[in-house]
């Protein structure tokens, strides 16, 4: 109702200036009608890919109006138009306030209508790229970067997708504002949106430098992020851009188990400290593919938190985002494989790391999948999942969000039904029942979780390795 009402402003407002012949005006506020259409369903973008995104965004607005379903406001079905809907919309409000405007301003509305571009290619499934070049072309020339930096950078970031420029050698040239100047004239959140932008922008580009630079200016100047998106974005590239990582970042793929292995021997003959070592495993974890390595990536990371636990103290939600990753994509393997018990275990255990480092929706997102594979497992197997979600699923009860309750109830309402049958495993209903009572069952759930994730490996000997492939030669930063 609220996105209607706006809109309804909008439109009445572009008709009285229309007749009033105000330019300027109209082209500003066709401008701010493309962004009323965009923006909502852009924000949480970055760090996810596209379809990911738009399910993400999606589910939390279901999750909100599930609240009071019977609430006047949802009467009239979804408030948003869809997206792509939405999309056509504002590339013509776009395009008309493109045709009234000029200078910085024609710069910006010309962003903003490649944006919208960019997300109609990416709803239909279409190309607009000819289109999206013209018009980044356009705004390059007549955009000012220090009035509107994250404008600038993405538009630099579609020149450079072209190959039309190389990226400057250092922070200066991608940044002509600091973070800190930006936070202070704009804001915490303008600033964290510059911020992702650039790093979006490097990590296109290849450029760890620039990253590393820009992670280390965001610690300095902007250590709290505004947006969850902003903060999965800085946690992917921070894992490849650690200060005493030894490993040279590669394109291709590693052989995650044979790597560890050389950097264990490297270390001990060059004499690395804990957190060299440590930092070096977490890269090599980063570079893990579950499909051909299993567990591989994670032992890894639990490996490191043992070397160096100063260095999780720091890093430490970067590093469970990470762990968080590599069991999701462990339990969409084991989906594929046919292996709902496994699955579920894994989902939970993503579950319970994405709630760490405070991402709430992929949490549940985990979790929506962990109960599914359980629904598809046969007793007792039902039984093993169950067990193993629930643990998960009561670390995102100290929460403030009504609606994560609420889902949460709906979890463990399925599980009940899912587990009552002729026979009943006491043990796991009544973990169950304590989760759902919220009987201060964290602190136990904490413990369990912890004995469950400890594994069993003796500095990586007698490990499998990936099948028929060869260490490649890899760079070592020598100190």
């Amino acid at each position: 109702m609220l996105f209607h009402r706006a809109h309804d402003v909008v439109r009445t407002q572009i008709g009285v200036l229309r007749e009033r012949n105000e330019t300027d005006e109209l082209a500003e506020t066709l401008f701010a009608a493309g962004l009323l259409h965009l923006s909502p369903y852009l924000g949480e973008l970055p760090g996810l890919a596209f379809d990911s995104a738009l399910s993400l965004w999606q589910d939390r607005q279901n999750r909100y109006q599930s609240l009071h379903p019977d609430d006047p406001v949802h009467a009239a079905g979804p408030d948003m138009p869809p997206p792509s809907e939405a999309a056509v919309t504002a590339v013509g409000y776009l395009r008309d306030a493109a045709d009234l405007s000029s200078g910085h301003a024609l710069g910006r509305v010309l962003k903003a209508l490649a944006e919208a571009l960019s997300f109609l290619a990416g709803m239909r499934e279409e190309s607009y790229d000819r289109e999206i070049l013209l018009t980044a072309r356009q705004a390059f020339d007549v955009l000012d970067p220090r009035r509107d930096p994250l404008g600038r950078l993405y538009v630099l970031r579609i020149l450079h997708l072209f190959g039309e420029l190389a990226l400057p050698g250092g922070l200066p040239g991608l940044l002509p504002v600091p973070l800190s100047t930006i936070r202070d004239q704009q804001g915490e959140h303008e600033a964290s949106c510059v911020f992702a932008e650039a790093l979006t922008l490097a990590d296109e580009a290849r450029r760890r430098d620039l990253q590393a630079q820009l992670i280390d200016a965001a610690d300095r100047e902007l250590p709290d992020l505004s947006l969850d998106s902003q903060r999965r974005l800085r946690w992917t590239s921070e894992v490849h851009c650690l200060a005493d990582n030894r490993l040279v970042c590669v394109l291709e793929p590693m052989p995650v188990v044979t790597v560890a292995d050389e950097v264990r021997s490297l270390a001990d003959a060059e004499g690395w400290s804990a957190a060299e070592r440590a930092a070096t495993l977490i890269h090599v974890a980063a570079h893990a593919d579950p499909s051909e390595t299993g567990n591989a990536g994670r032992d890894l990371i639990e490996e490191a938190r043992q070397l160096a636990p100063e260095l999780f103290q720091r890093r430490g939600e970067a590093f469970h985002y990470l762990d968080a990753v590599l069991a999701h994509d462990m339990g969409v393997q084991a989906v594929e494989s046919h292996q709902p018990e496994s699955a579920a275990r894994n989902f939970a255990s993503a579950a319970f790391q994405f709630g760490l480092c405070r991402q709430i929706d992929l949490a549940l997102a985990a979790l929506d999948a962990g109960l599914g594979c359980a629904h598809a497992c046969d007793s007792p197997s039902a039984d093993a999942a169950a067990y193993a979600l629930v643990p998960a699923s009561v670390f995102l009860r100290h929460g403030t969000d009504e609606t994560v309750d609420w889902k949460l109830h709906d979890l463990y309402q399925s599980l009940t039904f899912k587990l009552t049958d002729t026979t009943v495993n006491l043990s796991v209903m009544s973990g169950v029942h304590q989760a759902a009572k919220g009987m201060g069952f964290t602190s136990s759930a904490l413990r369990r979780h912890a004995q469950q994730r400890q594994p069993k490996r003796n500095r990586g000997r007698g490990a499998r390795s990936p099948k028929a492939v060869r260490s490649p030669n890899l760079p070592w930063h020598r100190r």
